[in-house]
């Protein structure tokens, strides 16, 4: 863990007893940041209606500050970046935040990263698509990882409304402030009762189906039907089932004995 947050460009708090063992891996012990080097300030709430008067007036008072702010307001990310704004350096959080490990472990700093990367300020942090390894080592000591956590989860870029799906086809920073391979995900597309025309052709092109207009409606009615009776979005495996039966049912109609295209994707 700390070799990978390191390697990332993050400061890794470690104690001093653990730090001759992490030097056995390759880390310089200078890289990590000792505890209570600095005057923490912590929680800070309570200050985001004036967060920017009193961060101004410590910073001016001292240069040794770091802030770890607090999320029982569900602000933590937006004081951090106050915090940076009104020229704080330092400022102490963890990978998934308070979402993952409770409110008292103050912000997650991927979410910091990428905000101020959108802003076109350069963080020192690289390599953000190797969160999915910091994921995956959270996943094996028992941490739960929402899927629609913001940046960590496994689904933030799983499209299911028609006009979001017609929308990131067409111009993906409509939606998406970063591009999802940025941190090591990729754009999916769901299937359900909100889905449009739009977006049943894209999901079946993806899969490796061309269908006709009469077939994406009879798809359309399909799909929406098998969403509301299971009273959820359909698994990759029932929408190709679907495309199967339209493409039949078509064919039939049209007086066809097969199928009007190969149905061999994903070996299903």
């Amino acid at each position: 863990w700390c070799v990978l947050l390191h390697d990332m460009g993050f400061f890794v708090e470690v104690p001093k007893a653990l730090q001759t063992n992490l030097v056995a891996y390759g880390l310089d012990s200078a890289c990590m940041v000792a505890p209570h080097s600095h005057v923490r300030l912590r929680g800070g709430e309570h200050l985001f209606p004036d967060g920017g008067a009193f961060f101004e007036r410590i910073l001016a008072a001292h240069d040794n500050w770091e802030f770890m702010p607090g999320n029982r307001s569900s602000c933590a990310t937006a004081l951090g970046l106050m915090w940076l704004g009104h020229g704080g350096v330092r400022l102490v959080g963890c990978i998934g935040g308070s979402a993952v490990h409770g409110t008292l472990m103050g912000l997650a700093l991927e979410e910091v990263v990428l905000s101020l990367e959108a802003q076109g300020i350069a963080t020192g942090v690289r390599c953000l698509e190797r969160l999915r390894e910091a994921v995956e080592l959270l996943e094996k000591r028992g941490v739960c990882i929402p899927p629609h956590k913001a940046v960590l989860g496994s689904s933030v870029f799983a499209v299911e409304s028609g006009i979001h799906v017609d929308g990131i086809h067409k111009v993906p920073a409509l939606y998406e402030p970063y591009p999802p391979e940025k941190v090591g995900l990729q754009r999916t597309i769901i299937v359900g009762k909100h889905s449009g025309r739009r977006a049943l052709c894209l999901k079946a092109a993806e899969l490796g189906y061309a269908l006709d207009d009469s077939q994406i409606e009879s798809l359309l009615a399909a799909v929406r039907a098998c969403a509301e009776q299971q009273e959820q979005s359909l698994s990759d495996a029932q929408f190709i089932a679907l495309c199967r039966s339209c493409t039949v049912s078509c064919s039939c109609r049209r007086g066809e004995a097969s199928y009007s295209f190969p149905v061999c994707c994903l070996g299903v």
